[in-house]
C-alpha cells in the first residue's frame, strides 16, 4: 500500500513539474525549446548513434537511482529522502512531457508518448517498489529491532537486496527501451510529421 502514497507522491511532482516549465522565464522557456529542436534535428540526421555507449548510460542512471533508494532503506533515517526522490522523478517526468508538449501541441502529446512513456512505464512502477520496500526495511528495522529486539534482520536484508537486484533488471530493459526502441520510434514519427 505504500507505493500508493508514493505513486501520489511522483504524480503530485510531475504535476509541479508542469507548473514550474510554465513559471520559468521566457527566455529559459525558449532556450530549451531550442535545445530540444536541435536534438530533435540530429535524431532526424543522426544514423551514427554510439547506442552501446548511451545504453550503459541510461543504465547507470538508473543504477544510481537504485543504489541510493537501497542506502537510504538502510539508514533508516532515509526514509523522507526517499520520499523526496520519488517526488524528484515525478518532476523530472513532469518537465519532460511539458516541454515536448508546450513545444509541439498536439504533436506534443504524441512524441511524448513515443519517447517519454515507453521506458517510464517500467522505470516508474520499479522506483515506487525499490521505494516502498526500501520504507518496509527502514519501517522492519525500527519496530522490529530497534523497539522489541524481534525478528530476522539477515533475512530481511536478503529478502531487500533480491528485490534491488530484480529492480535493478527491470531497469536494465527500461534502459534498453530507452535506448534501442525509442529512437527508433520518435525518428520514425520525426520523418512523418514536419518539426
Amino acid at each position: 500500500m505504500k507505493w500508493v502514497y508514493l505513486g501520489v507522491v511522483m504524480f503530485a511532482g510531475a504535476v509541479f513539474g508542469s507548473i514550474f516549465i510554465q513559471v520559468l522565464p521566457s527566455e529559459q522557456q525558449l532556450r530549451l525549446g531550442n535545445e530540444l529542436t536541435l536534438y530533435m534535428n540530429w535524431m532526424k540526421q543522426s544514423s551514427e548513434v554510439n547506442s552501446s555507449y548511451m545504453f550503459w548510460d541510461a543504465f547507470f542512471g538508473y543504477f544510481k537511482w537504485v543504489v541510493l533508494l537501497f542506502v537510504l532503506g538502510i539508514t533508516v533515517i532515509g526514509v523522507p529522502l526517499i520520499i523526496v526522490l520519488n517526488f524528484l522523478k515525478g518532476f523530472l517526468i513532469g518537465c519532460s512531457i511539458h516541454i515536448v508538449v508546450q513545444m509541439f501541441g498536439t504533436q506534443g502529446v504524441l512524441l511524448s508518448l513515443v519517447t517519454v512513456v515507453p521506458h517510464n512505464v517500467i522505470a516508474v512502477p520499479v522506483i515506487l517498489i525499490l521505494s516502498s520496500t526500501a520504507i518496509g526495511f527502514s519501517t522492519f528495522i525500527v519496530k522490529k529491532r530497534l523497539m522489541t529486539h524481534a525478528g530476522n534482520v539477515r533475512e530481511a536484508f536478503i529478502s531487500y537486496s533480491a528485490v534491488a537486484m530484480s529492480m535493478l533488471i527491470l531497469l536494465a530493459v527500461a534502459a534498453f527501451i530507452e535506448v534501442y526502441i525509442s529512437p527508433q520510434v520518435m525518428e520514425w514519427y520525426l520523418v512523418q510529421i514536419p518539426m
